[in-house]
Parts: C-alpha cells; sequence; structure tokens
C-alpha cells in the first residue's frame, strides 16, 4: 500500500462513491463536524455541522434479496496508512454500531471497493 495523505484517499473514495451514486447504486453523503460560517443580508451566521467524532461518510445501500429491500447503513472513516481515531471517532463508532449500523475505518480505495463489492 502506498502512503497516500488522508486527502488523496477522500477524494478517491468520494470519485468512487459518486460513480456508484450516478449508477443508483447507493446514495451517500460527506459528514463534516465543526462550525460553518455563513454572511447573510450583512450579517453573519454560525451553522452547527455534525458533532465532532462523527465519520467521514455515511453510505446508504439497498438490495434487493429475495423480493425484499434490504437498506444498510455504512460509516467510513478515512485515515492515512498510519491515521489513529481519536477518541470522540470511537465514540462515535461505538454508539452507532449499538444501533445496528456498519462502521469502517478504512485506508484506500481498495478497502471501500472491497466493503461494496
Amino acid at each position: 500500500m502506498t502512503d497516500l495523505k488522508e486527502a488523496d484517499v477522500k477524494r478517491a473514495v468520494e470519485d468512487y462513491l459518486q460513480l456508484l451514486r450516478n449508477q443508483k447504486k447507493l446514495w451517500f453523503t460527506r459528514l463534516n463536524s465543526g462550525n460553518a460560517f455563513k454572511e447573510f443580508g450583512g450579517r453573519r451566521y454560525r451553522i452547527k455541522l455534525c458533532d465532532e467524532g462523527t465519520a467521514d461518510y455515511l453510505v446508504i445501500t439497498m438490495d434487493d434479496f429475495l423480493y425484499e429491500e434490504t437498506t444498510e447503513a455504512i460509516f467510513l472513516e478515512i485515515k492515512s496508512a498510519k491515521g489513529k481515531q481519536s477518541g470522540k471517532q470511537k465514540e462515535f463508532q461505538a454508539e452507532v454500531e449499538e444501533q445496528g449500523c456498519s462502521y469502517f475505518v478504512v485506508r484506500s480505495l481498495e478497502e471501500v471497493e472491497g466493503l461494496l463489492e
């Protein structure tokens, strides 16, 4: 595995997820945490984003298995080859797994491709 930066892996993963979304194979969104600021009408507004520790992506897949639709929520946390989860990220992982969702720390596009096959 090459030592790609986390931003490079995110870019590749997002391009791949967008391709699958365009093919109507899944739906996804990028989850950003923290705050954003927007100016409107001469005033500046703070917009609260996701909580700290939230995964980078939420992917919704749907399979038609024996005439029943099965929907799965998958959270993807992107890391570089040496990247580690923060404490808040581990808490988020435990919370969504308790709810029956899948959570994966991935370090390459190939890992994501393998998960979504």
